[in-house]
């Protein structure tokens, strides 16, 4: 854990900006009044009564972190517009070449994202200033419309954005290839051809505000590229018995990447009806699939390629500074720099941090400490009773008949290392399916939750479809109300790895049915931790779905959860004043009738430009007097 030394300054966003007087404008000497907002105020996250973040507990150490510090802002007034593009544009790419030729209007000082938004230290003569450039592919005439919005105040976050999209820009000066929302250096590509595969070194990037500054934080990323395709793979196992559901098997919930494009797609099923020569629609008519794919597609896997992906401080360091020694030296990108006033310092970050002591640890009567230099405690776990455990009693286990001996012993060493742990174990019964479709799944989970009361069922599958996933998962946790542990096939296959998976499922089974494997020392008594995430809805675009989930004992081992849908605007939803009521009720009933005294609430994903909003939400939460809102702080 680390902490800025206490000399560090308050971020620059936590101040007013100051108004901007007529005649100072500073817009490279343009002198006249502009609409320029006098001032923007960024909400204070740290409580007024709170001027040191800096604990004491633990050793001291220096460390590096993988941040830059931003030496230098822009001098000059930014000007921010928002581009329209009529009739509309999808292709990021399109937009940006048709603004090639109006680099002069800008004094060829702009930084466009490629969708909407633009900024440049020039001020156009007009508020709306309209361009038909022609699209060299069809001829046809654009309506560009470039509308000025506003002139940026300093240490306005718009001029966060403006660094992220010129950083994007330098990555792509530097020959960096994207891949979805991250690039590659295809310069630091890795031959592995023992396995068939590549491996390709990336950077992820975002500049913020921190306290110490604006900080460029930096961290490397991997893609693993198979070098054959599912060509190849379905020509290596052609001659094996049931060669059509081997081929579904080894394919079905893989991630292939079309190189040509670069982009990944999930295979679901393999239609064995089609073949290169049939047809599909496309926008410029009827295509066959051998037109269609004129190049050879890679399979985007994960496998274990620690000995790559693992880097070392020490190399990781050294990739970083090289880097920025790109960043610096590249003509190019240094010009655009330059005429944007930013540089970026040479050296990473420096902070003084402080080890923490080990967590102790408590499982059952016992309680140890892990070691601090591995953070792995999993060897005191061995052999020890979990902390608290529950009885398996009325259990089944369903599987295609073919894995039937796989799956009988799995059982059985499952039912050997359950009693060490405590945890009492009864015998399961067995359910073979003739069928492996999602729907034979289901149907045998409906007859036997109808059949009597069912504690568990282990499902064990024939790969990782996710559309089979999906359908059991809803089918047995929203519809039957089915506590399910799911496997695959593959997994348990491993002879000499099945008594390490099976006290992992053990434990997994344990904690699922009420159970503890163990537990912390939680200094903060009476605390409630709350966790909410969105995710968009993918069978629904204008409706997210909200994931809650709060601790209710003092211990954080028990979990409340909910699931609410909302519209997208909504982002926190209106529905988080009765998720959290209907928590503290649950937390009230499993505790005596006590009310935490704390929440700590995390919400995955917040930027800077969204903790104004998300500070209202809660404050309009607690100004309404609920009883459920008094314990909450903003």
């Amino acid at each position: 854990m680390a902490s800025m030394a206490p000399s560090a300054v308050l971020p620059p966003q936590f101040q007013f900006a100051p108004a901007v007087t007529p005649g100072d404008s500073g817009d490279c000497g343009r002198q006249e009044t502009r609409r320029r907002r006098d001032g923007f105020a960024v909400v204070e996250t740290l409580p007024a009564h709170i001027d040191n973040k800096r604990g004491t507990s633990g050793s001291p150490i220096k460390v590096v972190a993988n941040y830059f510090r931003l030496l230098s802002m822009p001098q000059c007034c930014i000007h921010q517009y928002h581009v329209e593009f009529t009739p509309t544009v999808e292709s990021s790419r399109m937009r940006r070449a048709l603004l090639v030729d109006y680099m002069d209007m800008f004094d060829k000082c702009l930084v466009f994202d490629g969708m909407s938004d633009l900024k440049s230290p020039k001020r156009l003569n007009q508020d709306i200033t309209e361009v038909f450039p022609q699209r060299r592919t069809d001829g046809k005439i654009i309506c560009v419309r470039f509308k000025w919005v506003q002139e940026l105040a300093p240490f306005n976050p718009e001029l966060l954005r403006l660094f992220n999209t010129q950083m994007r820009r330098n990555l792509e000066r530097l020959d960096f290839v994207q891949i979805n929302r991250y690039f590659f250096d295809k310069r630091a590509v890795a031959s592995i051809p023992q396995h068939a595969l590549e491996l390709w070194q990336g950077l992820v990037t975002a500049i913020g505000q921190h306290d110490a500054g604006v900080l460029l934080v930096t961290d490397t990323l991997h893609k693993v590229l198979r070098r054959d395709s599912v060509f190849d793979l379905m020509s290596q196992i052609q001659h094996v018995p049931n060669y059509k559901n081997e081929c579904v098997k080894r394919v079905a919930g893989c991630i292939v990447m079309t190189p040509y494009n670069n982009k990944t797609y999930r295979v679901d099923d393999i239609d064995w009806d089609e073949n290169p020569a049939c047809t599909f629609e496309t926008k410029e008519g009827s295509k066959t699939y051998a037109d269609y794919y004129r190049m050879r597609a890679n399979v985007s896997v994960m496998r274990d390629l620690a000995q790559h992906t693992r880097v070392e401080p020490s190399k990781r360091v050294r990739n970083l500074l090289e880097f920025m020694d790109r960043i610096n030296n590249n003509d190019a990108i240094r010009n655009d720099m330059d005429s944007w006033g930013i540089r970026f310092d040479d050296s990473l970050v420096r902070i003084d941090a402080r080890v923490l002591p080990p967590e102790k640890v408590m499982q059952g009567s016992n309680a140890y400490r892990y070691s601090a230099a591995t953070a792995d405690f999993s060897r005191e776990t061995r052999d020890r009773p979990l902390h608290v455990a529950v009885a398996v009693e009325s259990w089944i286990v369903l599987c295609h008949r073919r894995e039937e001996a796989n799956v009988t012993e799995f059982v059985r060493t499952l039912m050997s290392v359950c009693p060490p742990m405590g945890v009492k174990i009864s015998q399961p019964r067995l359910v073979l399916l003739d069928d492996d479709r999602p729907s034979g799944f289901v149907e045998a989970l409906r007859q036997l939750a109808r059949a009597g009361n069912i504690q568990l069922a282990l499902i064990v599958l024939p790969n990782n479809r996710k559309d089979r996933y999906d359908l059991i998962k809803k089918e047995a946790c929203v519809d039957l109300g089915l506590h399910t542990q799911v496997i695959l096939a593959r997994t348990i296959g491993n002879r000499k790895n099945i008594r390490s998976v099976a006290t992992k499922v053990a434990v997994q089974l344990n904690c699922k049915l009420g159970g503890e494997a163990w537990c912390l020392e939680i200094p903060l008594v009476s605390t409630m931790v709350i966790g909410y995430d969105t995710y968009r809805d993918s069978s629904s675009p204008h409706r997210s779905a909200g994931a809650f989930v709060a601790s209710i004992n003092k211990s954080l081992t028990w979990w409340y959860s909910r699931v609410s849908f909302h519209d997208t605007h909504e982002w926190l939803g209106y529905s988080l004043a009765s998720l959290l009521r209907d928590a503290l009720r649950k937390y009230s009933q499993c505790n005596d009738g006590a009310s935490p005294d704390r929440i700590i609430f995390f919400r995955d994903g917040v930027s800077d430009g969204q903790i104004p909003q998300t500070t209202r939400v809660f404050s309009h939460f607690v100004s309404t007097g609920d009883d459920a809102a008094s314990v909450l702080e903003v």
